[in-house]
This record gives C-alpha cells, sequence and structure tokens, in this order.
C-alpha cells in the first residue's frame, strides 16, 4: 500500500512495525531509520522544559521506490516537568506542512 493512502491508524502500525518499538520509543525517536523501503526523519520538534506544556514531534516518511509517495506524520503530547512528556491518545497524524505568517509584538521605547 502506498503511504499516501493510509490512514492514520495504519500509519502508527507502520511506525511501530518498523522500529520494533512501543509508541513512546517511536515518538520520541530523535535519528533517521530505514527499514523495508521506508525513510524515517524527525523534521520538527517543539517543546519540553521551559517552553510550556506543548509538546510534538513532526516525521517525514518516503518511499524509497518512489519519492512522490512521501508523508508527514505528527506525535501530539504534552510536558510537564513532575511527569516529562506524555502521548496524546498513543496516536499520530497525517500532516502537510504549510507557510504561516504570525505576527509578534515587540516591546518598543519611550522617546
Amino acid at each position: 500500500m502506498k503511504l499516501t493512502e493510509m490512514n492514520n491508524n495504519e500509519i502508527l502500525e507502520m511506525m511501530l512495525s518498523l522500529s520494533g518499538q512501543d509508541f513512546t520509543e517511536v515518538a520520541e525517536r530523535a535519528e533517521d531509520f530505514e527499514y523495508e523501503g521506508v525513510k524515517v526523519t524527525l523534521v520538527d520538534s517543539y517543546g519540553g522544559e521551559g517552553d510550556g506544556d506543548t509538546y510534538y514531534r513532526v516525521y517525514k516518511l518516503i518511499n524509497e521506490e518512489d519519492s512522490k509517495d512521501t508523508i508527514f506524520v505528527k506525535f501530539d503530547g504534552y510536558y510537564s516537568s513532575y511527569n516529562g512528556t506524555d502521548w496524546d491518545n498513543e496516536e499520530c497524524f497525517k500532516v502537510e506542512p504549510e507557510e504561516v505568517t504570525v505576527i509578534e509584538y515587540i516591546a518598543v521605547e519611550n522617546g
């Protein structure tokens, strides 16, 4: 089955089988790996101590036989200083990168 045709549950099952690990180890994996023609690369990560409770990781999965068969997968969770990272319902979601404009408010000096 093509990666782009898989649903979230199928993707999670594949991620678990690719690494032979439990959910937490898959979601927190930092190094790239390959297995049975699928290359998995961590492309984004946010959260942890000092970043509030938001925590996530995004991986890029590439079918090495067809590079157009590529998906991005996000693992959502939250971070707490007393418990570390907890992963929401042990689920992952297909996501797509999208550039967005962010407005920030910067302090100005009184002249």
